[in-house]
């Protein structure tokens, strides 16, 4: 495993960590000691940074529990989303609570929720030296103005944002003002738009010719390789709920940088088919119109089953995933061109 500093915090993380959104918000009531296992599969890889957040459940709970007696090897980061002064300190206190530490390495404010109100409660904790360092968390690229506006108070030590294959706002936008202002970067979500079809072992990822020649492991393990190849980059954090693959992940550090020739032709093929227009509108008729997205799973026409990472528990049975429908703004549309632009890629 390879370290990088954390921007100007001085801390140094895992080139990959382990964020717990999602898969351990499901599986840390139902099961906790597989949670537990994914945990101590990280530590043995190397990997020394977790986020987690309040509202994941009982992640935060299990997380700590996972990590006792390991507490000084490791960087620790969650989160806090109050409007309100005294509803953030008591978040914050029960994140103490539940994580089972005297000391938090960063608090970020979660989706800039009440950013202005609750950086002073934030700030107090730092001072006490109970709260390491701050930092703020957006997965809203239509929000990324204001998010570079908190940026620019100087108030935060370390920003998290997704960042994937074809996100060309982020690395335009905001990369450039965090390694201006040395803050960290840690990537949330890096293939929250690549699923079944990219990714498995017939997928078009795994049959570009150019790949193979550079590249020996699985098609995860470059994209996560390609997101690394970004300097100004500090930690990639997927998620998983499933023991083994922290391991494939971490091996993702290691064996050196895709060649820009490959990350180009990919990122070439992104911006062409513009995938990126069809998600900021599937977002938009989320965020501005209210348009729903419940479901966990997107059944396309093809059967092909892919993730949506932002479903609700509500519609997961027994564990397992569910058919839904979804207006084509969510699916089809982002998920095909994706498909689309690998496929050409790999041609």
């Amino acid at each position: 495993m390879n370290y990088r500093r954390l921007g100007r915090t001085g801390l140094e993380v895992s080139e990959i960590g382990l964020g717990t959104s999602h898969n351990f918000m499901h599986m840390a009531s139902s099961e906790p000691a597989r949670c537990v296992e994914i945990v101590r599969e990280c530590l043995d890889c190397g990997i020394n940074f977790f986020d987690t957040a309040p509202i994941y459940g009982e992640s935060e709970r299990v997380l700590g529990e996972a990590l006792e007696g390991a507490r000084d090897k490791i960087v620790l980061a969650t989160k806090v989303w109050e409007s309100r002064a005294s509803a953030a300190r008591a978040s914050i206190e029960r994140s103490f609570r539940r994580l089972r530490t005297d000391v938090i390495d960063l608090l970020q404010i979660h989706n800039m929720a009440g950013w202005r109100e609750v950086t002073p409660v934030m700030q107090a904790y730092q001072r006490e030296g109970r709260i390491r360092h701050l930092g703020i968390t957006d997965r809203r690229p239509d929000n990324y103005p204001e998010l570079i506006e908190a940026m620019r108070t100087g108030a935060y030590d370390a920003i998290q944002i997704p960042y994937y294959l074809g996100e060309v706002q982020c690395r335009e936008e905001v990369l450039p003002l965090a390694r201006e202002m040395n803050l960290g970067v840690i990537v949330m979500r890096p293939f929250s738009h690549l699923r079944n079809g990219l990714l498995g072992p017939g997928g078009s990822i795994a049959r570009m010719p150019e790949l193979k020649a550079h590249h020996d492991g699985t098609p995860g393990q470059a994209l996560l390789k390609y997101l690394l190849a970004d300097e100004r980059v500090s930690s990639v954090i997927p998620a998983t709920g499933r023991a083994g693959r922290m391991s494939e992940n971490a091996a993702a550090s290691g064996g050196g940088a895709l060649p820009p020739e490959i990350r180009a032709r990919l990122e070439a093929g992104a911006y062409e088919e513009g995938v990126m227009d069809d998600y900021r509108e599937a977002m938009r008729l989320r965020d501005e119109e209210g348009m729903p997205m419940t479901s966990p799973t997107l059944i396309f026409p093809s059967g092909e089953a892919v993730y949506n990472p932002y479903a609700s528990d509500k519609t997961i049975e027994g564990g397992k995933l569910t058919e839904v429908h979804a207006p084509p703004a969510y699916g089809e549309a982002v998920y095909a061109g994706y498909r689309e632009i690998l496929a050409r890629a790999a041609g």
